[in-house]
């Protein structure tokens, strides 16, 4: 839903692209930006999206090619469906 939305902007979108780490779940370019989008389905009540695009080195694919990279979390929770966190970071 969230890449159907998106590609209707005209935005560069990339869904699932594959690293040697790993596969970025969304990447989407905006100018001289790089948004790397990292869904999940919430375990627990901690959010390890974040950390997770950082040890596989997502962010490694876009240095060079972009002025700014932003890594974006977000958690679902298997219940109530829905967002449960959304977090940030530029890198």
């Amino acid at each position: 839903m969230v890449y159907s939305s998106l590609a209707g902007t005209g935005l560069e979108i990339v869904a699932e692209e594959y690293t040697s780490k790993g596969r970025v779940d969304l990447a989407v370019r905006v100018d001289e930006k790089v948004y790397v989008i990292e869904f999940k389905v919430m375990e627990g009540d901690k959010s390890r999206t974040l950390e997770e695009l950082k040890r596989k080195g997502y962010v490694e694919r876009y240095r060079g090619q972009v002025r700014e990279v932003y890594l974006v979390g977000i958690d679902f929770d298997a219940e109530e469906r829905n967002i449960k966190t959304f977090e940030w970071e530029s890198v």
